[in-house]
């Protein structure tokens, strides 16, 4: 019978799970994926050469042999990824990190059976969020029309065909993280066909390296590092778009009007000319000009609110620029006069 099931591989990278307090999360990682009621699943375990015991209490896990499992020392969580790639003999292959779990017990073979149906490389779905304390957070629903500035699913509900993943090189290790990122534009660039699977994949808790939601430094590094990532796609349509730049469009997305001048003129001509086959244009485009009205709509409210404080303002000339000022000396503006 397991000879008409394409084999899947789930992957489960793990690091000094004891001193991070993580073991019991972790435990219920492994029962979500040996519950599952699909039958022909190959399940990796690689650890990073943890130190607090962790290997110890992975090997107490895995009395029954129900998983493999590799430690090796790696410079970054992509790095640990490629290493359980290398070991990796499904069809199919997901990525569900320790924190995080299936949301039940049919997710893998709702998701197999699609993706066998539909002949596609990849699929992904919705993810829950919840705070480590297990209280709701939201339904993180796929957006795939604005993949050029964010991740437009999770990763953890990414099932897709290892030869693909071996096709594109595996995870880019350049900056230790945000590989599956990286990942995502390159299936979607390369013309892979995707499918959205229309449930809840996996449960996702927030605190791990992508969700410094209470760190602020760790937010900024991962700002720094996501932003190298789009810095090389918006390089093929905008030679001269700086990191900065790059930054203020990942940061603060469609609230500023951060685009530089003819940005998304000239993404909506670099998707254009690709000419996917396997791309929805018209949510795309739909999308991005979206942005644009929203981001006109925001000026003009700004120019309404100043309009509203004109019996409270004074305005100075001085060397050809134009100050309002609030009550005759807080600054609000400044217009230089062409």
């Amino acid at each position: 019978m397991l000879n008409n099931l394409p084999k899947i591989t789930v992957i489960t990278i793990t690091l000094n799970l004891i001193k991070n307090n993580r073991a019991d999360l972790f435990k219920e990682c492994v029962k979500s994926v040996l519950n599952q009621t699909y039958k022909n699943i190959e399940y990796i375990i690689q650890d990073g050469e943890s130190d607090d015991g962790t290997i110890d209490f992975i090997r107490n896990c895995n009395k029954n042999n129900v998983f493999k499992f590799y430690s090796q020392k790696d410079n970054g969580i992509d790095e640990a990824y490629n290493n359980a790639l290398s070991h990796a003999s499904g069809k199919y292959v997901i990525f569900m990190n320790s924190d995080d779990c299936f949301y039940n017990d049919t997710v893998v073979e709702e998701c197999v059976e699609k993706l066998e149906e539909e002949k596609a490389d990849y699929c992904y779905g919705k993810e829950k969020k919840v705070y480590r304390n297990g209280n709701f957070c939201m339904i993180f629903n796929p957006k795939i029309e604005n993949f050029w500035k964010n991740m437009p699913f999770s990763h953890q509900t990414l099932f897709v065909k290892r030869e693909v993943m071996e096709k594109l090189g595996g995870y880019n290790t350049d900056c230790g993280f945000g590989g599956d990122i990286h990942l995502v534009l390159q299936l979607i660039l390369n013309d892979y066909k995707g499918i959205e699977i229309d449930k809840i994949i996996s449960l996702y808790r927030i605190g791990g390296i992508s969700s410094q939601t209470e760190d602020k430094k760790g937010q900024m590094k991962v700002l720094y590092v996501i932003a190298k990532r789009f810095l090389n796609l918006y390089k093929n349509f905008y030679d001269d778009i700086s990191l900065e730049q790059v930054e203020d469009i990942y940061h603060f997305g469609d609230y500023q009007y951060v685009y530089p001048k003819y940005f998304l003129q000239k993404l909506i001509k670099f998707m254009i000319d690709k000419n996917l086959k396997n791309f929805d244009y018209n949510k795309f485009i739909n999308y991005v000009n979206q942005i644009s009205v929203n981001n006109f709509t925001r000026k003009v409210k700004v120019c309404y609110r100043l309009f509203d404080l004109l019996p409270f303002l004074k305005i100075k000339i001085k060397n050809n620029k134009k100050v309002y000022k609030l009550f005759g000396f807080l600054p609000i503006i400044s217009i230089k006069e062409i």
